[in-house]
């Protein structure tokens, strides 16, 4: 199947996870010095013609602090059999936050301990967390009456950046888990049952995921086409700046510069 490329106005698209300021200053410089944004933005259709934003924010953020109104963007389906993972490594954390937070919402949410397994938990949001000298404990959500996450699940996050530190990226061939229970109150915070359904309820309603917390497995993209902000800028119409788009992909397929690669990333495929 081909995929749709199109040029999208920034007031169409509806974010799932917060940003980081210092992350969207450094993307702000790099767009300005490079002149370019070189990956189209991957975005999920969804009602009355808007799109859900399935990466990062920070970029989102620094394109529009630059004055643009339109972004390159790859349309890429957005479904039930859509998967995703939610992780991220937490400094600070320490077992008496979980006890203090269910005394806040005792009606929405349980603690306890072992491993988060998202079928036997079908119908709660399970945050998990690796401890150094516990096993893993565990924070379980009920659904609210409509079947979905409950926005105290949003509070929590909220009230563990108050206390911890959440860093945005684990990666886990330089970071290995045992090094990371060495160090004192830090763990990895791990959420299980984030459906398809979840999503457009938080998404909805304005409720930010922490950012770089979500994953989402959304099948191949389309990667370094380089899109000159020039030409977003430029005084001509949204579909000759898409055919620009287009062409520049097609240009670059036929210069021999494109490859697969077997995560699931096209270089240029189109």
């Amino acid at each position: 199947m081909r995929p749709i490329l199109k040029i999208v106005n920034l007031a169409d698209i509806v974010a799932l996870m917060e940003f980081s300021e210092k992350k969207v200053e450094y993307l702000r410089r790099a767009v300005e010095s490079s002149g370019v944004i070189r990956n189209p933005f991957a975005l999920a259709p969804i009602e009355d013609r808007k799109y859900l934003l399935l990466e990062d924010t920070a970029l989102m953020e620094a394109v529009r602090m630059e004055g643009f109104t339109h972004i390159p963007a790859q349309i890429v389906p957005f479904s039930e059999s859509l998967e995703s993972t939610a992780d991220m490594l937490i400094g600070g954390m320490q077992p008496v936050y979980l006890d203090d937070f269910r005394k806040l919402f005792p009606r929405d949410c349980a603690i306890g301990s072992g491993e988060a397994d998202s079928g036997s938990e079908k119908f709660s949001t399970v945050i998990s967390f690796s401890m150094k000298e516990n096993q893993n404990l565990l924070i379980c959500f009920r659904k609210n009456g409509a079947g979905v996450i409950s926005p105290a699940v949003f509070s929590f996050f909220d009230y563990l950046k108050r206390h911890c530190t959440l860093i945005e990226k684990v990666y886990p061939g330089e970071v290995r888990a045992i090094n990371l229970k060495q160090a004192t109150g830090n763990c990895i915070m791990e959420a299980a049952n984030i459906t398809e359904r979840d999503i457009h309820f938080a998404a909805d309603r304005g409720l930010l995921f922490p950012s770089g917390l979500l994953k989402l497995e959304y099948g191949c993209r389309i990667m370094r086409i380089d899109y000159p902000v020039g030409i977003l800028k430029a005084d001509a119409t949204l579909r000759e700046k898409e055919q620009f788009l287009h062409d520049l992909v097609n240009y670059r397929l036929s210069s021999g510069c494109s490859r697969f690669l077997r995560s699931g990333i096209y270089l240029l495929n189109y």
